[in-house]
């Protein structure tokens, strides 16, 4: 394990992320930066998180511990360690995975309609620990996160950045502003403005 990455304990066993998401980065990843990076990145991870990214089972829920190894590996294999070119995958990874229906939906919406349908969000991606509350504006967002215990990981910091600047993009055809505005390592206080 690297710097920022840490042994969950007993009580954070119960994140779980749906494995759609491993199926979305590995895809991403594989046609942005090939078979072999994608392999790389693999390589990076512990053994028995591998499969969630060489053979990803889109229904399947997979512990948060193979979410943050997979990240880690993706930020020092394909981003380099550089956090605006890790943030640039993330959001690469969010637009692969939002489908050409939910995209079309999402330009026909407003973008305070978006921001209110992230806690939905959540719950199709994770289960177990988090809440997350939203205050869409017309021109602003605030979105805070909580009980979700990893937010001292600058990668999750930066995986939430990129969500959400890439989910308002899509609704907007601009590009907000995204900024962490404070956190803890159990929660997150993120700021959006989408019109200027």
């Amino acid at each position: 394990m690297s710097a920022g990455e840490q042994q969950p304990a007993e009580r954070e066993r119960t994140s779980e992320v749906r494995g759609v998401w491993f199926v979305t980065a590995a895809s991403y990843c594989e046609k942005r930066f090939g078979a072999a990076a994608l392999q790389s990145v693999t390589d990076e991870m512990p053994a028995p998180h591998r499969r969630a990214l060489l053979n990803p089972d889109g229904n399947a829920w997979y512990p948060e511990s193979m979410m943050q190894t997979s990240i880690a590996a993706m930020e020092r294999v394909l981003a380099q360690g550089d956090s605006e070119r890790f943030t640039g995958i993330i959001e690469g990874c969010t637009e692969e995975g939002v489908g050409l229906a939910f995209r079309v939906f999402l330009r026909v919406t407003t973008p305070a309609f978006v921001i209110r349908q992230i806690p939905f969000m959540w719950r199709q991606i994770r289960r177990g620990r988090g809440t997350v509350e939203v205050s869409p504006g017309v021109a602003s967002a605030s979105v805070r996160y909580g009980d979700f215990p990893y937010f001292d990981d600058p990668r999750y910091r930066l995986l939430t950045e990129g969500s959400l600047r890439a989910l308002v993009r899509i609704a907007t055809r601009r590009e907000p502003d995204v900024r962490v505005v404070d956190f803890t390592r159990s929660s997150l206080h993120v700021d959006i403005r989408y019109f200027r």
